[in-house]
């Protein structure tokens, strides 16, 4: 497969009662029915590994989203155990004397079933966390995908105080379990990744540097 196309509907009458999807491609009006097709359910793979928007957040002007994935989930990375883990540094600013508070966590799911964890910690000093803020937050999803994880007491955090946001990733079946985005610009000491979750190469090192 070299194209992506839009399933927005479907019709069970279609295709002598077998039915099929009404599907909208990208090449203008004067393709095929007014730009879009029917295509019999199960036929060409149709349908199956589909991006599927199941929810929504609705825009808040008043929101700061803290992020260096600017491409999203482009591939995977992992140690041959299906259990490992990534990390995240944030250094807030423009934030009021008062602090702000931090809601959610957002990750990518990278199969499935697929179990998280999370911790969020105050202090990274010689290749270890500590000063434990917020955790663990544990799940199980049964999609991949991209997720908002809402923490159940929003953390106080403040201008220039880092926060190493740590994800346990568990994939049964699947050895690369972290999300990773291979293609977008590339942090230096932001993001990193680890076997154990105890020792942590930042991912703009060595073989991890292809952003």
């Amino acid at each position: 497969p070299n194209h992506a196309v839009l399933i927005v509907g479907w019709d069970d009458s279609m295709c002598s009662g077998a039915g099929a999807w009404i599907v909208k491609n990208s090449w203008g009006t004067s393709w095929g029915a007014a730009g879009y097709f029917y295509i019999r359910y199960g036929s060409a793979s149709i349908g199956m590994d589909s991006s599927v928007l199941t929810a929504y957040k609705a825009y808040d002007a008043t929101e700061t989203i803290l992020y260096y994935d600017e491409w999203g989930w482009w591939s995977s990375l992992g140690y041959g155990d299906e259990d490992d883990y990534g990390m995240v540094a944030f250094t807030p600013s423009g934030v009021p004397p008062e602090g702000d508070l931090l809601r959610a966590v957002d990750f990518w799911a990278v199969y499935t079933p697929f179990t998280y964890t999370i911790e969020i910690y105050g202090t990274f000093s010689g290749g270890a966390l500590s000063n434990l803020l917020a955790g663990p937050f544990t799940g199980t999803k049964a999609e991949a995908g991209y997720y908002s994880y809402p923490l159940p007491a929003p953390l106080t955090v403040y201008t220039g105080n880092t926060i190493y946001i740590k994800i346990r990733f568990q994939t049964p079946g699947y050895d690369w379990p972290i999300p990773f985005d291979d293609s977008g610009p590339m942090e230096t000491d932001k993001c990193y990744v680890s076997d154990l979750g105890t020792v942590w190469e930042a991912v703009d090192l060595g073989s991890y540097g292809m952003g």
